[in-house]
């Protein structure tokens, strides 16, 4: 599959064989992550650490990504407040959400999440000022 993939672009063998490498690292990114579950496996008490964790330490775990993506979306609700825009709750819920979901498959999330803010009614500058302070760099 990585060959044909490869092949595609056989009037550029640069964007080829840059697939052709991609293909393969992610291969051997596979390969690696199945040897370490097998190891995990084998070595440990998978049973026993289940049964070690407490509810309330997975309660606060699993409500971590939520409430960080709450304040994101209120930060985001307070700047174009006082900015001036006619911001929308719900739109800058979306923002933080659905921006964040696409964020984590890719490059692809930050102008999903700043188009989000703008739908949600503010302008493109407070939008780029907004991923920037409540994403940093990674936007």
């Amino acid at each position: 599959m990585i060959v044909v993939s490869a092949n595609i672009f056989r009037a550029s063998t640069a964007w080829g064989n840059l697939i052709l490498v991609l293909g393969l690292i992610t291969m051997l990114g596979g390969a690696i992550l199945a040897g370490l579950i097998v190891y995990v496996a084998r070595t440990m008490d998978v049973r026993a650490l289940l049964a070690s964790i407490q509810p309330l330490w997975l309660l606060g775990a699993a409500l971590c990504v939520p409430l960080s993506e709450s304040v994101d979306a209120l930060i985001f609700y307070g700047m174009g407040r006082s900015a001036g825009c006619p911001v929308k709750l719900a739109g800058c819920f979306d923002a933080a959400y659905i921006g964040e979901f696409y964020y984590k498959l890719g490059p692809a999330g930050a102008p999903v999440q700043l188009k989000l803010m703008y739908d949600a009614g503010m302008s493109a500058t407070y939008t780029a000022m907004g991923m920037f302070l409540t994403c940093g760099p990674c936007s």
